[in-house]
């Protein structure tokens, strides 16, 4: 008897913990920042991958700011996001577009230099290293 109550009790305290959802694990998608100026990276995304634009990103967030010639980290999404089908998004301004522009213009006229839409084959092919280099809203990233 003594021996189903301890099997009982040890089932009660461990039954839990096999219970909980593993530790997500996420995607870290650099960029390799390859033109001659700072540049400004959004992200966002929509499970039914609709394109995002300026006006779902620029009020909502800081961007994240990658120095000419340097890699740095873009965006992170889950591994989850990326087995529901969905895409990873970003947007790159370039400073002088940036500061060319007022956020209302930005925001009106959807305004960017690029746009990036990856998916997790894409990502996995680039090891999660992409390239910004100048040219406008290429859907289709070059892999470096």
């Amino acid at each position: 008897m003594k021996t189903i109550i301890r099997i009982l009790f040890c089932l009660l305290i461990f039954l839990p913990l096999l219970a909980c959802d593993p530790e997500p694990k996420y995607e870290y998608i650099y960029l390799k920042n390859d033109c001659d100026e700072r540049i400004y990276v959004f992200d966002y995304g929509y499970e039914d991958n609709t394109p995002i634009i300026p006006a779902d990103v620029i009020y909502r967030q800081d961007p994240k700011i990658i120095e000419a010639g340097v890699e740095g980290l873009a965006t992170v999404f889950s591994t989850e996001w990326f087995e529901k089908g969905c895409a990873a998004q970003f947007i790159v301004y370039k400073e002088s577009t940036w500061k060319k522009y007022t956020m209302e213009e930005i925001k009106r006229n959807d305004i960017f230099d690029k746009r990036f839409f990856l998916r997790l084959p894409q990502l996995k092919a680039c090891k999660n290293h992409v390239k910004y280099s100048e040219g406008k809203d290429r859907a289709v990233t070059e892999m470096s």
